[in-house]
């Protein structure tokens, strides 16, 4: 994240962050004989003064945890997306081939069956430009994929309209 710094000067003991309200830094010397600070003691008090209050962003970073796929619960491995914006996710450990048709994209469970699909010309049931997504199924191929999900990762019967998720065209 961007790096915030602060400068003071003359006799000032407090700054005022976004969000924060007044902030105490430490003093050096008496009024009197206040010396300017220098932006390294500046901000290792701020920075001080803003853990002491656990705001957050003070500190530590926090590193993020894994990206859940909320569909399916899978963690996320990486996505992939086609020049028409379309962003399908591959799961951790599977892998992303081409489908039967050479224009479509499926993303696969690391055991090879399908995750998400991409038909940017259909299939022969229905013509019409789709996606589908899929629980963990058996195996490769539409024999091996698990049960049809919808957008919101209900199961339906895979003839369901819901089942053939809209695409950018």
């Amino acid at each position: 994240g961007a790096t915030s710094f602060a400068m003071f000067s003359g006799s000032q003991t407090s700054a005022s962050a976004a969000g924060v309200g007044r902030v105490p830094i430490k003093s050096f010397g008496s009024s009197g004989n206040t010396q300017p600070l220098k932006q390294t003691e500046t901000q290792k008090s701020f920075n001080a003064a803003l853990a002491s209050r656990n705001v957050e962003g003070a500190g530590k970073a926090k590193i993020p945890g894994p990206t859940i796929d909320r569909n399916t619960g899978k963690e996320v491995g990486r996505f992939i997306g086609d020049k028409k914006g379309n962003i399908m996710i591959e799961p951790k450990g599977g892998s992303t081939v081409p489908g039967k048709n050479p224009v479509d994209t499926h993303t696969l469970y690391p055991n090879r069956s399908n995750y998400q699909r991409l038909n940017p010309s259909g299939h022969p049931k229905d013509p019409t430009p789709h996606g589908h997504g899929h629980l963990e199924g058996t195996g490769p191929n539409m024999k091996g994929q698990g049960p049809s999900i919808d957008v919101n990762g209900n199961q339906v019967d895979l003839w369901n309209p819901t089942a053939h998720w809209e695409i950018n065209k």
